[in-house]
């Protein structure tokens, strides 16, 4: 596939779409009493707010989730808390129907929308930012996945939940480690939200830092056989752990080089069209302020 040409000196805003949809349909409860319609609500005042943020021109980047089930084969534990529910099929088809609903509100803005079968919005996310993007750009991603802050740089930042910002100097901060080693991190001390199995009984004060200095489970190991602080037990812990840590990189580790993405642009509706659409969903007071959604680049 031949990578999109974008231009210099543009704010790229890019939306983790699965990750908006339900932060928009759960954030607004108090307007879903006579009819469903916080995720239409939510998605178009959190835009708007983003935007007025942005010095310049700006693209919209609406990233969805494929199923990665090579993930899935790797490690049969991963996200198994959110593969196996039973929820009736009434409210599948419901969730199904918000989906397309909240779809259609993205599509009626400027932007680009990104998908493949087999991967998660975040590889495709990854291949976007590393590899798409120009460097002289700076990227938003809208995600509360913290995940992403694999790819956080200068030039980078994430807007989680209530727009809280995350940099690259906060995250690096949270974790202990630069952003590029957060896969590793996780590899080692696991991740409870998506069902990464983790060590235990070995002190991060200890392992952190040796994280810091390598790129490889190989070389993690390296470092404990030669330079190891800890205690002989928490020494063994760690050996006894690196077939795992080793199973764990490959799933935490985002792919960077999707080569055949579906992209889909929409040049957007006009102000008179997105205004009827926002009064058949009973929300004129999203009116206000509607062009500043309509003025974006693709």
């Amino acid at each position: 596939m031949t990578f999109p040409l974008f231009s210099n000196d543009v704010t790229h805003i890019v939306v983790d779409a699965n990750n908006f949809f339900f932060r928009s349909l759960y954030g607004n409860d108090r307007l879903n009493t006579r009819r469903v319609v916080s995720h239409v609500y939510g998605a178009i005042r959190s835009l708007q707010s983003l935007v007025r943020k942005v010095d310049g021109f700006y693209k919209f980047h609406f990233v969805w989730d494929g199923i990665p089930r090579f993930r899935y084969d790797i490690l049969k534990e991963y996200k198994i808390s959110r593969r196996t529910g039973s929820a009736p099929k009434e409210e599948i088809l419901e969730m199904k129907k918000r989906k397309d609903e909240f779809r259609d509100v993205l599509q009626r803005i400027p932007s680009t929308h990104y998908h493949h079968d087999l991967y998660e919005a975040d590889d495709i996310i990854a291949t976007l930012v590393t590899s798409w993007l120009p460097d002289s750009d700076s990227v938003w991603i809208i995600s509360s996945d913290k995940d992403l802050w694999s790819l956080l740089k200068p030039a980078v930042k994430c807007f989680g939940n209530n727009s809280e910002v995350t940099t690259q100097e906060i995250a690096e901060q949270k974790y202990g480690v630069p952003c590029d080693k957060i896969a590793l991190h996780k590899a080692f001390f696991g991740d409870t939200s998506d069902d990464i199995p983790g060590l235990f009984r070995v002190r991060k004060k200890v392992l952190t830092p040796i994280l810091t200095q390598s790129n490889t489970v190989e070389e993690v190991l390296d470092f404990v056989s030669t330079e190891f602080t800890g205690s002989v037990a928490e020494r063994e812990k760690i050996r006894d752990f690196a077939i795992q840590a080793a199973i764990n990189i490959r799933v935490t580790k985002m792919v960077t080089d999707i080569a055949d993405v579906d992209v889909q642009k929409y040049n957007g509706s006009t102000v008179s069209e997105f205004q009827e659409f926002l009064l058949s969903w009973d929300c004129p007071s999203l009116m206000t302020g509607i062009h500043s959604l309509l003025d974006g680049e693709i």
